[in-house]
């Protein structure tokens, strides 16, 4: 039994020996630096997945695809881009430019200008019109954010080659002939009013040529200042061989205007035609002064404080009256009288009616003011001015300023 427990304590410590001489061994491994890689999980991509040729001939009524292109037709393209990857991507000042074939163009995408991922759009440009491209066979290469601004994850998607066929005209030959058929203008009574003459003008034109004239809609006639137009057509229009367009035109004149207006046919000369001699024509204005004899006179007649209990605001009640011998035509929503150095820095203003006034000889005129909501009493002087803006042509102006002394709350009328 001795034995046995002195063999164990030897084995014991034999151990204990055998593990501080031989300690065990740890290895730490060293942490290899991340490299960095660039991300394009979460980034949009456009591509540019089809352009499609639209074409219109004499006789259709719309673009349409899958057409022949002759040298008469007109022809848009138009682009379908989709953002097949997985962020929404800014489209705000994306170009898509058309390169290598006849022509070379662009533009800035009109449509919308955010698209999310899997969202599709569509724009359109127009080509070329009549008579602007050569018979022959073309290739063009449509290049979608062609000033690459876009931070996407591929670029290797966004360029289609395209090519086009465009054979010889098989209904016309020549070449058009825009010339002018007509220009003409009238006095638009129903607006005119004092000093203000408003004209309306119609311009025609007509392709006298024998092949049809393809033009941005807003060059077919353009006119001198001060005449303006609501027509706008920023697309290319075809006018046919003996088809006529009329644009109106309007502006206004002062009385004794004297004036030349010029038209001008396709001025950035985009036709070509068989004869540009034909392009412009003009039109004399020549508006007389009004004679003394047909002049009203405006004078103020009558000025009071009204004080309105219902809403408690105080109003400059002015009434002026037409002295002379002629009729006069108020504009609508136009001032007509003013305060001049008015007290305590208040100033006011009347205006003429939301409708047209016949002001007749001897008629009194209440024209419409703004309130005030305070006036403390007290004395005060006023000049009113008519016509202070010398609208109204008169026989005399040297009596369109009236003094006026009001007392507050004397002379206060309340309503």
């Amino acid at each position: 039994m001795k034995k046995q427990i002195i063999f164990i304590s030897a084995l014991i410590l034999y151990s204990v020996i055998v593990y501080c001489q031989v300690k065990p061994s740890i290895k730490i491994k060293k942490t290899e630096p991340v490299k960095s890689i660039q991300n394009t999980q979460f980034k949009g991509d456009m591509e540019l997945s089809k352009v499609e040729i639209l074409v219109l001939n004499p006789g259709d009524k719309a673009y349409s695809a899958n057409q022949p292109i002759y040298t008469h037709s007109s022809v848009r393209l138009c682009i379908y881009y989709k953002n097949i990857g997985t962020a929404l991507i800014n489209l705000a000042k994306v170009q898509w430019n058309i390169l290598d074939g006849p022509f070379n163009k662009g533009r800035t995408l009109s449509q919308k200008k955010i698209l999310a991922p899997g969202e599709e759009d569509t724009d359109v440009l127009n080509y070329f019109g009549a008579g602007e491209v050569k018979a022959g066979d073309y290739n063009i290469r449509v290049c979608f954010d062609y000033n690459k601004i876009l931070d996407e994850a591929s670029t290797q998607n966004n360029t289609i080659t395209q090519n086009f066929k465009v054979i010889e005209s098989n209904k016309f030959t020549g070449l058009p002939d825009l010339k002018f058929v007509a220009v003409t203008s009238k006095l638009d009574t129903a607006t005119s009013c004092g000093n203000t003459n408003n004209y309306i003008f119609d311009a025609t034109v007509i392709n006298a040529g024998n092949f049809p004239a393809s033009i941005l809609g807003n060059y077919l006639i353009t006119a001198d200042a001060p005449l303006t137009t609501d027509y706008n057509e920023g697309y290319n229009i075809t006018l046919m061989p003996q088809q006529t367009k009329t644009i109106q035109f309007k502006a206004s004149f002062q009385n004794g205007t004297k004036q030349t207006i010029k038209f001008i046919s396709d001025k950035s000369n985009q036709v070509k035609e068989s004869d540009k001699t034909n392009n412009t024509a003009t039109i004399d204005i020549n508006i007389p002064h009004v004679s003394n004899d047909v002049k009203g006179d405006l004078i103020v007649d009558e000025a009071h404080f009204e004080f309105t209990k219902s809403n408690q605001l105080y109003w400059l009640v002015v009434k002026i009256k037409n002295v002379g011998i002629g009729t006069i035509k108020l504009c609508q929503n136009t001032p007509i009288w003013t305060t001049v150095d008015a007290p305590n820095g208040f100033s006011w203003t009347g205006t003429t009616a939301n409708k047209y006034v016949f002001f007749k000889p001897g008629d009194i005129y209440e024209p419409s003011t703004t309130a005030v909501h305070q006036i403390s009493n007290g004395i005060y002087k006023f000049k009113i001015k008519v016509n202070y803006n010398s609208l109204y042509p008169e026989t005399n102006e040297n009596n369109n300023i009236s003094e006026f002394t009001i007392r507050i709350p004397e002379d206060l009328v309340i309503k």
